[in-house]
């Protein structure tokens, strides 16, 4: 079914006013839809992998001006502290593998090396986490034409890993804006993404408005005690 495929999700992220559905408790509606139920979180939140919950509309956009990556003062760049807390709390927390869909995940959505049974530390879901974000981190480097704060990165991994992944975010309005120099304007156009498709409607997620609310302010935010 063409809706609930992680798979699918990852490979349509969208822009305008359509979004990817990626936080937490969102998986009860591929739930309703697949029928596969999901084991309950060790915490209080419920988690959904970003691919997993990325079933908006794919529509046309213009492709962003071809800036060059790679610039040297993003190379050491990296997801901080203030960054991973908007996708923990987005994802939840799983200590023990659940079944999501045809696939396992654990930990902060991590679905590469989850199987049945598998139970993790805290620690090491953070190391997996860090593990599945570094292919975000890497290909934002490759198409980001302007040097960015550590903030700046952290909330593009996050907002990158939400609409499912760089070739999503290269058919939005928040590279072509950030690669144009125009840092307010990429800012704001996060907050465009917070619509899923259900049916036939097209329905805004009060978690997604939340997490792009967050990942603004921490693109906007002049210093951080961990960048």
């Amino acid at each position: 079914m063409f809706a609930i495929g992680a798979l699918i999700a990852e490979r349509y992220g969208l822009p305008g006013p359509v979004t990817n559905l990626t936080d937490r408790g969102f998986d009860q509606i591929a739930i309703l839809i697949d029928k596969t139920p999901l084991a309950r979180t060790e915490t209080n939140d419920t988690p959904t992998p970003d691919a997993a919950s990325a079933m908006a509309i794919a529509s046309p956009h213009a492709a962003a001006p071809a800036f060059r990556g790679d610039l040297d003062s993003n190379q050491g760049l990296t997801v901080n502290d203030s960054g991973l807390d908007i996708i923990k709390t987005s994802r939840g927390l799983r200590l023990s593998a659940a079944q999501s869909g045809a696939g396992w995940q654990v930990g902060y959505g991590h679905t590469a090396t989850a199987n049945e049974g598998m139970t993790i530390t805290v620690p090491r879901a953070e190391e997996l986490l860090r593990d599945d974000l570094a292919k975000t981190e890497a290909g934002l480097r490759e198409v980001i034409g302007v040097p960015l704060s550590r903030n700046e990165f952290s909330a593009l991994v996050s907002f990158t890993a939400s609409i499912g992944g760089v070739e999503a975010l290269q058919q939005t309005d928040v590279l072509d804006q950030l690669n144009r120099g125009n840092r307010e304007a990429a800012a704001a156009a996060m907050l465009e993404h917070t619509m899923v498709q259900r049916g036939n409607e097209l329905i805004q997620m009060p978690s997604l408005v939340e997490r792009r609310e967050r990942e603004r302010q921490l693109f906007l935010r002049e210093s951080d005690i961990d960048e």
